[in-house]
């Protein structure tokens, strides 16, 4: 069946053929290369029928790109394990859920089933940039766009759980310092949409 994986697949960055591709065709999983480059690549899903440079809608994560020799493995325990010069940088921390199967859908989610097709775990539950039809966005998580190449800084939005209602912050996070690399753990800018107020 297009779009289903079985434990034991693995995908390796340097092989550009290589895709978790769904029923039809609409959404791919696997590696895809920073600005066309052939040396580092992001793990993500992208628009598989789009021409040109690919177009990520979810990447494990978008600010650590990997090296050619990454591989990802389904493996025996239903676990998703992202390997780059053997060490550990990504895992979709499935291994005792039960996961029987994997499957890459036409709406774009990645889904790790357990028994009796019960969501173990899904995409859609680990945004990165990016929303897609369908896809909610609750308190619990957010957006984080790619970091800036001028100044290290990076956006993120979310939901904030106000007394009454719910607002949608933006935030722009600057690095503490570029020597360290460190980052800054306050607010630099944000901007609140509060449902009671009109813009």
């Amino acid at each position: 069946m297009a779009g289903r994986v079985d434990r034991g697949s693995r995908l390796l960055a340097g092989q550009d053929d290589q895709a978790w591709v769904s029923d039809n065709g609409t959404f791919a999983f696997g590696f895809s290369p920073v600005d066309s480059r052939k040396d580092q690549f992001h793990l993500g899903i992208w628009f598989a029928q789009l021409p040109g440079d690919r177009t990520l809608v979810w990447s494990a994560d978008i600010n650590s790109p990997v090296s050619k020799d990454a591989v990802l493995e389904f493996n025996a325990n239903g676990n998703l394990v992202l390997n780059d010069g053997g060490a550990t940088v990504w895992t979709s921390n499935t291994s005792t859920s039960g996961v029987e199967a994997a499957f890459m859908s036409e709406n774009g989610n990645f889904i790790l089933y357990g028994p009796d097709q019960l969501i173990a775990w899904q995409s859609f539950s680990h945004p990165s940039d990016t929303l897609l039809p369908g896809q909610p966005l609750t308190v619990s998580l957010e957006l984080k766009s790619s970091k800036s190449q001028s100044d290290g800084g990076y956006y993120t939005l979310k939901m904030l759980q106000q007394p009454t209602s719910l607002s949608l912050a933006l935030t722009y996070n600057l690095p503490v310092a570029v020597e360290t690399e460190t980052e800054s753990a306050y607010t630099n800018f944000s901007y609140c949409r509060d449902p009671r107020y009109r813009m």
